[in-house]
C-alpha cells in the first residue's frame, strides 16, 4: 500500500522498476500492477519509462514480459479488461509490446481469469464488447468458461464476506443468459472440472482459496502442515532422534497430523454436491437456491454425503494429480500445491478411502521420482494416508507402506529435511507397529 503513496514521476517508476527485479511474490505482483497503471497515464514520459521498467524486470527474472505478466494473470488480467472501455487503445498496446499478441487474441485466451469477476461485478457492458470483439455469442463465451464461472460463484457463495446481493445479481445473469437454465443445472454441466477447481484450492490459505487471489508461482499461499495433538506422541516428548552425539526432539521439528479444511472450499463443494443431489434444500424444484445465506448453506450435506460424492470425482481428480507429479516441465509449486491438496482431500473421502488405497498408493511413490524436492510435504500425506485407513484395511498393503517409506529414513541426520523425513516415518511406524500391533 506505501508503493502507492509514492508521488508519480520517472525517477519513482524508475524504483519500481529496480525493486521489481529483486522481489518475488505478492511484492512483485504489486509492483507490475503499479508499472500498468502507469501505462494509462496521459504523460508520454512515464508511460515509456514503465514500459522499459517492464523489460529490466523481465530481464532481471530472466523470463519474457509475457510470462512475467502470466504468473498473476488471475489478478492482472481483469485489470487489463476492464480498460476496454474508457481506454481501448490500452488493451491494443499492452497487448502488442508486452504480450506480444493481437488484442482479439488476448481477450479470448485471458477469458478464463476475467470472465468470472466480470460476471460477477455484473460488468455487461464490458462483456457485450468482448463479445464484439472476438466475434463469438456471449453464451457461447460462458458456456466455454462456465467451470472457471461457477467456480467463483460458488466459492463466492461460500464466503460470508461477500454481497449477497452481487451473488444473486450474477447467478440471475448465468441463467438468463444460458438458455434460460436454473443454478442447479449450471452446476450439473460442470461439476466434475468444477469438483477439480475446488480440490486443488484446498492446498491454498484461506486467505487464498478464493478465486480472485492467483497462486501461480507464489509458494507463500500454499498451506501449511498443521500440528500433530495425538496425546500418546505429546507424552513421548523424551523419545529423541539422535544426529551424531547431538540431539533433536520430536517436539522441535513439525508435527503430523491429518489436514483440516478451508471452510470456505469444503462448503463450495458441499454446494456442488448438494446440487448433483438434488437436494431440497438448499434447491427448490425450479433448480434454485432457496438461500444465499452460508450459514443455512453449510448444514445441508453430511460427512457421509459429500464422501459418497467425492469418491465419484476422486479417480478424475488423481488422473489431474498425478500427471502434475510426474511433469517435469511444472513448477514445484504447483506440484507442491497438488500434493498438500491430496492430503487434505483423503479425510473427506472417508471410508471410501480403503477401497481407494491402491490409487493414492501408487501417486506417492511417484514424489521420490519426479519431484525429490517434495519429502517432507510427501511424508505427511503418508501420514495422513495410513491414520484416516481403517487399520485392517492396512494389513495387505503392510510390506509396500515399509517398502516404500523406508527410503525416507536417513541414517546421517545432517540435513533438516531428512530429520524430518525421518521423524514422520518413525512416528508412522510406531502407528503401525506399536500402537495397532495386535490388528496388523
Amino acid at each position: 500500500s506505501r508503493l502507492k503513496e509514492l508521488p508519480v514521476n520517472p525517477s519513482v517508476v524508475v524504483l519500481y522498476g529496480e525493486l521489481g527485479g529483486v522481489v518475488h511474490g505478492r511484492l512483485l505482483l504489486t509492483v507490475l500492477h503499479q508499472l500498468l497503471d502507469h501505462l494509462v497515464t496521459s504523460d508520454g514520459n512515464l508511460r515509456a519509462t514503465a514500459y522499459d521498467q517492464f523489460h529490466n524486470i523481465s530481464r532481471a527474472h530472466g523470463v519474457p514480459v509475457r510470462d512475467l505478466i502470466s504468473r498473476y494473470k488471475s489478478e492482472l488480467y481483469p485489470f487489463l479488461v476492464e480498460k476496454i472501455s474508457s481506454q481501448p487503445e490500452f488493451v491494443e498496446d499492452v497487448s502488442t509490446a508486452l504480450l506480444d499478441v493481437e488484442s482479439s487474441k488476448f481477450l479470448e485466451t485471458s477469458l478464463p481469469y476475467t470472465l468470472p469477476r466480470l460476471v460477477f461485478n455484473s460488468a455487461k457492458d464490458i462483456i457485450r464488447q468482448i463479445a464484439t470483439r472476438i466475434e463469438k455469442d456471449i453464451g457461447r463465451m460462458l458456456i466455454d468458461n462456465i467451470t472457471q464461472v461457477m467456480c467463483f460463484v460458488v466459492l463466492s457463495l461460500a464466503s460470508a464476506s461477500e454481497d449477497r446481493e452481487q451473488i444473486r445479481r450474477a447467478i440471475d445473469y448465468l441463467c438468463k443468459k444460458i438458455a434460460q437454465s436454473n443454478f442447479r443445472q449450471l452446476i450439473s454441466v460442470c461439476h466434475g472440472n468444477l469438483m477439480l477447481e475446488l480440490v486443488l484450492r484446498l492446498g491454498l490459505r484461506p486467505s487464498a482459496c478464493l478465486p480472485w487471489r492467483d497462486w501461480e508461482g507464489d509458494s507463500e499461499d500454499l498451506e501449511d502442515e498443521e500440528e500433530d495433538e495425538d496425546e500418546e506422541e505429546e507424552e513421548e516428548d523424551t523419545e529423541l532422534v539422535y544426529k551424531g552425539r547431538s540431539r533433536v526432539s520430536t517436539r522441535e521439528v513439525e508435527k503430523d497430523k491429518p489436514t483440516s479444511v478451508g471452510s470456505p472450499v469444503k462448503l463450495a463443494m458441499e454446494i456442488v454436491a448438494a446440487a448433483i443431489n438434488n437436494k431440497h434444500p438448499p434447491f427448490n424444484q425450479e433448480g434454485n437456491l432457496t438461500t444465499l445465506d452460508p450459514n443455512k448453506l453449510a448444514s445441508v450435506i453430511s460427512a457421509a454425503e459429500l464422501a459418497d460424492f467425492l469418491k465419484t470425482s476422486f479417480l478424475g481428480i488423481m488422473d489431474h494429480i498425478s500427471p502434475t507429479l510426474q511433469n517435469r516441465s511444472r513448477g514445484l509449486s504447483e506440484k507442491k500445491r497438488v500434493l498438500v491438496s491430496l492430503g487434505r482431500l483423503l479425510p473427506l473421502l472417508g471410508p471410501h478411502l480403503n477401497a481407494l488405497r491402491p490409487k493414492v498408493l501408487a501417486t506417492l511413490q511417484l514424489v521420490p521420482i519426479y519431484c525429490p524436492q517434495l519429502q517432507v510435504e510427501a511424508c505427511h500425506v503418508w501420514t495422513v494416508f495410513i491414520r484416516n485407513l481403517e487399520v485392517q484395511h492396512i494389513g495387505p498393503i503392510l510390506s509396500q507402506i515399509v517398502v516404500d517409506l523406508a527410503p525416507y529414513l536417513s541414517v546421517s541426520l545432517e540435513d533438516p529435511v531428512a530429520q524430518q523425513c525421518s521423524i514422520k516415518v518413525v512416528r508412522i511406524f510406531r502407528y503401525l507397529f506399536v500402537k495397532n500391533k495386535d490388528v496388523l
